[in-house]
């Protein structure tokens, strides 16, 4: 549940901002700003969170995401399909 809740954020914080290309970071301050969740102090994604993107990242060309991932094997940004 949360990484759909997770997904369905990132989709709207992408189409709402009419944005094609973000970082985890990115996302994560979009979102604080935009209060899809309730706000709280440090607008990072959650460990969980991070986590559950990462985790689950071949399911976003379902939501029209897809992404890259670092040197390192981590999922580092994600883009929004147009």
């Amino acid at each position: 549940m949360l990484y759909q809740n997770a997904c369905q954020e990132f989709y709207k914080a992408l189409r709402n901002g009419n944005v094609k290309r973000m970082s985890l970071g990115e996302y994560a301050r979009r979102r604080h700003a935009l209060h899809i969740r309730k706000p709280r102090k440090n607008p990072e994604l959650t460990k969980d969170e991070r986590l559950a993107l990462i985790s689950q990242a071949r399911f976003f060309p379902k939501l029209g995401l897809t992404y890259e991932k670092n040197e390192f094997g981590e999922v580092d940004r994600v883009y929004y399909i147009r």
